[in-house]
């Protein structure tokens, strides 16, 4: 069976478990991950919907040099390569670009 939630959500950066602060693994649930999805504008309320989304995300980047966004942890270097001569610039959270 296809879980194409799950897909959607890790596609967006959302991790499937997390450590809390006592060291314990939590799977994130699902509702979770739709809430997040949600939050980001995407529906995933079936997996339908995740579908959906999914399809519509890999149309949207056909014949991009790049993905729209890159999620990375704080001090993490994510490895993106870029073409001679493109320009691009980075939003962080707080919306400074640079």
């Amino acid at each position: 069976m296809s879980d194409a939630i799950a897909a959607l959500a890790a596609r967006m950066g959302i991790l499937p478990a997390f450590s809390d602060l006592s060291g314990q693994t939590v799977t994130t649930p699902r509702e979770t991950q739709q809430a997040l999805l949600a939050a980001m504008g995407l529906a995933a309320g079936s997996e339908a919907e995740a579908q959906e989304a999914l399809a519509e995300l890999a149309a949207a980047e056909t014949g991009r040099v790049l993905r729209p966004w890159y999620i990375c942890a704080a001090g993490e270097r994510p490895a993106i390569a870029l073409p001679e001569g493109a320009e691009w610039q980075v939003t962080a959270e707080d919306g400074t670009a640079f």
